[in-house]
C-alpha cells in the first residue's frame, strides 16, 4: 500500500495519519508519524540544515518535510541523504517490530534493516541503533532456548542483549561458558579496553583466546550463579519514545554483570593474546597487501602460523621445500620475493639475517647464514631443513666454528688436485657426521655448508685470521683430520701436500708432524717402504699397498737353499715427500695465491699494483680513496669493471694477505678499507 502526502506517494512501512500516541503519553504523537495535514513546500532542505538533533516529522519545517518526502518517495538508497531523515523512517521500523511486536512483519523489517545498514551504516549512530534493532528482532525470533551469534563489540553503554541472554542461560543451568562466549562477553563489555591488534587480527585473536581457555579450563569455565540479581533485557528506542522490556520472552536469567572475577579473567587472557599479536599487527598496518606473506605470518605465534599457511592459495613453503630436496642454490632476490612478497632492493647483512629468522620459524636454514658461514655472497642462497622450527637464530658454537673451518680447509685440500674425489667426499661427510659438541641443527648446517663450499670454496688467504684464532689444543686435531682426508684416496697428490704445508705453517705446527702423518698413512699395514715403479713415467702420488698376507706356518723340515736378493737401498720417505712437494708450490701459487714466506720482500709502489690483475688494480685504486664503502657502492664499482663483487673481495684479500699478512677489506655493510696496512705504499692512490 501507498499513501499520498504532499502530492507524493509514500510506500510503507510507515505510519501516515493524524494521531499516533507514544507509549508514555496519549496526547503526544510518535516521532515517526507522517501527518498529511502539515505544510510541505518551498525549497527542499536536502542537507538538513534546519533539522533538530532529535528529528521528528512533526517538528520539521516545510522545506525539511519536502526533502524527507522526496527521499521516502524514492528508492531510499541515496548514500548522501541527511541521516536525520533516515532516522525518522527508522523510528517506524522499531515501533512496529518491538513496541507492537508484529511478528508477521519481522522478516520484512529485518531485510530492510540489512539494506539500510549497508548504505548508511557508516554513520556510527545509525550503525549502533540499526544493529541493536536487528539483534532484538533476531533474539525474539530465536525464543528462550536458542542462542544468537556471538558479538564482539559493545552496544552503547551496556552489554549486548544477545550476550546477556547466552551467558545468563549458562549461569542458570550451571553449564560451562564456552571460550567464544567468554570472549564475546569480555570484548562487548563497555568497560573493556580492546586494543588495535585485537581488532586488526581478530581471526588469530579468537583462535588464540579459545586455545588458551582450553588450556586453562579443559573442562570448561563454570561459574557460581547463586546470589546473582536477575537480568533485565531492555530495548531503548532510538526515537526516545519507548523502552520495551523483553525479559518475559527469555525467562528469568541471572545477571552476568555480577561475575566480576570471570570478566577480569577474560580480560587477562585477551590482553595476553593481544600482546602476542602486536608485531604481526604492526606489519599488516605497514603493508596490508603483504599480510599473507611468510614474513608477516612468521610474526604470529607458532600455532597460528600453521593455520595461516593452510589458508594461503599458493603455499610458498611447498616451493621452498622443493629446493631443499633438490639441494639447489636459489637466487637471493627470488627467495626474498617468495618470503617477503616484495623485492628487498640491496640485500644487506641485516636483511639476510631477517630472512634467516623468518625461515627459521618454518624449520628452514640458509647458507650463507648470518654469523655462521664464510664469505660475503648475498646474491645466492642454499636452503636446508632444520631439526625443528626455531624462534630465534642460534649463535654459532665454538664446536661448530671449528668443524666449519675444518670442512672449509678439507674442501681446499680435496680440490687441490682439480676436483673432489668420491673417497674425499665421503671423508668430509664423515667429518660432519662425527663432529663433536655440535647441536643437531648445527650438524645439518654443516652438511649444507659442505655442499655450498664444494660449489663455492673460499680462498685460503681469507681463512688466515680464523686459523690464527684456533686454540692451540685444537690445531693438531684439525691438521690430523686434513691429513686423513688427503690420504682417503689411497695416494697423496703433490698439490695436496703443498697446500697442507701452507696450512701447517699458518697453524704454526711443525712440518715434521705433517710428513710423519703422511708417512704413517702411507705405511699403514705395510711391511716395507714403498718402492718406486720402474719406467720413465712416475706416478704423481704415493700408493698405499695392500695389507700383507699372513706368514706361512713354521715347519720342522730344513728349508732348501735359495738365492737371497740384495737389500734395496733404504728410502727416506719423509724426505721424498718434502722433495716432491716443492714442485707443486708453483701450481698452488696460481690457485691459492703466492707462496708464503716468513719475510715479506720490499717492493716499490710501482710494482705493487702491477702484481694484480688490471681490473682488480683499478678497483683497489678506487677503494683506497675512502675508509669505508656502502656495500651497494662496492658492488657497483666491481660490476663497472666487469668483476663479480664477492670474488673481487676475496681476491683482493688473498692478495693483501700474501703481501701484508692482513685483510685489505673488512666484509660487511659498509665495507671497511684497511688503508693503514698499505700506508706509504699507495700514497698517491690514497690521497
Amino acid at each position: 500500500m501507498a499513501a499520498a502526502v504532499g502530492r507524493r506517494k509514500i510506500a510503507g512501512p510507515a505510519y501516515v495519519g493524524s494521531r499516533l500516541p507514544t507509549s508514555n503519553s496519549s496526547s503526544d504523537h510518535d516521532n515517526c508519524l507522517i501527518d498529511p495535514s502539515l505544510p510541505v513546500g518551498g525549497s527542499a532542505d536536502t542537507v538538513g540544515q534546519q533539522m533538530n538533533y532529535w528529528p521528528s516529522y512533526g517538528s520539521m519545517n516545510p522545506g525539511s518535510r519536502l526533502a524527507f518526502l522526496n527521499w521516502m518517495a524514492s528508492l531510499r538508497n541515496a548514500p548522501d541523504t541527511y541521516i536525520g531523515y533516515v532516522f525518522v523512517y527508522f523510528y517506524a521500523l522499531e515501533r512496529r517490530a518491538i513496541l507492537e511486536r508484529s511478528e508477521e512483519d519481522w522478516a520484512v523489517i529485518e531485510r530492510e534493516l540489512v539494506r539500510l545498514l549497508e548504505i548508511y551504516g557508516g554513520n556510527r549512530s545509525f550503525h549502533r541503533y540499526g544493529t541493536e534493532l536487528l539483534s532484538a528482532i533476531q533474539l525474539l525470533e530465536l525464543g528462550s532456548d536458542r542462542d544468537a551469534v556471538p558479538v564482539y563489540e559493545a552496544a552503547g553503554g551496556d552489554i549486548p542483549a544477545s550476550v546477556k541472554i547466552a551467558i545468563g542461560r549458562r549461569l542458570r543451568d550451571n553449564l560451562p561458558i564456552e571460550p567464544q562466549w567468554l570472549l564475546s562477553w569480555t570484548m562487548s563489555h563497555p568497560e573493556t579496553r580492546v586494543k588495535t591488534p585485537a581488532r586488526r587480527a581478530f581471526t588469530q585473536l579468537k583462535s588464540m583466546f579459545e586455545e588458551e581457555c582450553q588450556r586453562r579450563f579443559p573442562r570448561g569455565l563454570v561459574l557460581d550463579s547463586r546470589n546473582l540479581p536477575r537480568a533485565e533485557i531492555l530495548y531503548r528506542s532510538a526515537s526516545g519514545t519507548f523502552v520495551s522490556d523483553l525479559t518475559d520472552a527469555f525467562g528469568s536469567l541471572p545477571d552476568a554483570s555480577g561475575c566480576s572475577d570471570a570478566l577480569a579473567l577474560g580480560r587477562n587472557i585477551l590482553d595476553d593474546c593481544t600482546e602476542q599479536l602486536d608485531r604481526y599487527s604492526r606489519r599488516v598496518a605497514k603493508a596490508p597487501e603483504h599480510g599473507g606473506s611468510l614474513h608477516a605470518i612468521a610474526l604470529l605465534p607458532p600455532a597460528q602460523r600453521t593455520l595461516a599457511i593452510k589458508d594461503l592459495p599458493n603455499n610458498p613453503l611447498t616451493w621452498l621445500y622443493e629446493h631443499v630436496l633438490a639441494e639447489e642454490i636459489v637466487p637471493a632476490a627470488q627467495l626474498f620475493d617468495r618470503v617477503n612478497a616484495a623485492q628487498p632492493g640491496n640485500i644487506t647483512s641485516a636483511k639476510l639475517r631477517e630472512l634467516a629468522e623468518t625461515l627459521g620459524k618454518f624449520g628452514l636454514g640458509v647458507v650463507p647464514g648470518p654469523g655462521f658461514s664464510f664469505g660475503a655472497d648475498h646474491e645466492s642462497i642454499l636452503l636446508f631443513e632444520l631439526d625443528a622450527p626455531t624462534e630465534t637464530l642460534e649463535a654459532a658454537s665454538a664446536h661448530y666454528r671449528s668443524a666449519l673451518l675444518t670442512v672449509a680447509l678439507g674442501i681446499l685440500v680435496g680440490k687441490a688436485d682439480g676436483g673432489l674425489q668420491p673417497a674425499e667426499r665421503l671423508s668430509l661427510e664423515g667429518m660432519v657426521a662425527n663432529a663433536n659438541g655440535v647441536t643437531e641443527n648445527e650438524r645439518r648446517r654443516l652438511s649444507a655448508d659442505l655442499r655450498w663450499l664444494e660449489l663455492r670454496p673460499v680462498a685460503l688467504a681469507s681463512l688466515r685470521r680464523k686459523l690464527a684464532a684456533v686454540p692451540h689444543e685444537e690445531r693438531a686435531q684439525i691438521a690430523d683430520l686434513l691429513v686423513g682426508l688427503a690420504s682417503a684416496g689411497g695416494s697423496h697428490e703433490r698439490t695436496e701436500v703443498a697446500l697442507l704445508e701452507r696450512i701447517y705453517r699458518q697453524l704454526n705446527l711443525d712440518p715434521e708432524r705433517l710428513y710423519a702423518g703422511l708417512h704413517k698413512a702411507t705405511a699403514a699395514n705395510q711391511d716395507d717402504e714403498p718402492v718406486r715403479l720402474p719406467g720413465e713415467v712416475q706416478p704423481t702420488g704415493y700408493a698405499i699397498p695392500r695389507a700383507p698376507t699372513a706368514p706361512p706356518a713354521a715347519s720342522n723340515d730344513q728349508p732348501r737353499a735359495r738365492a737371497v736378493p740384495a737389500a734395496p737401498k733404504p728410502v727416506d720417505r719423509r724426505a721424498a715427500i718434502r722433495a716432491e712437494t716443492e714442485a707443486a708450490a708453483a701450481i698452488l701459487a696460481d690457485v691459492f695465491g703466492a707462496h708464503e714466506t716468513d719475510d715479506v720482500p720490499t717492493v716499490t709502489p710501482g710494482n705493487q699494483l702491477d702484481a694484480l690483475e688490471p681490473r682488480l688494480a683499478n678497483l683497489l685504486q678506487a677503494l683506497l680513496e675512502r675508509e669505508s664503502w656502502p656495500r651497494a657502492d662496492f658492488d657497483r664499482l666491481a660490476r663497472e669493471l666487469s668483476l663479480t663483487p664477492g670474488a673481487a673481495l676475496e681476491n683482493l684479500n688473498s692478495w693483501g694477505f700474501d703481501r701484508y699478512d692482513d685483510l685489505l677489506l673488512e666484509d660487511g655493510d659498509p665495507i671497511i678499507v684497511n688503508r693503514d696496512i698499505v700506508a706509504g705504499q699507495f700514497s698517491e692512490a690514497a690521497e
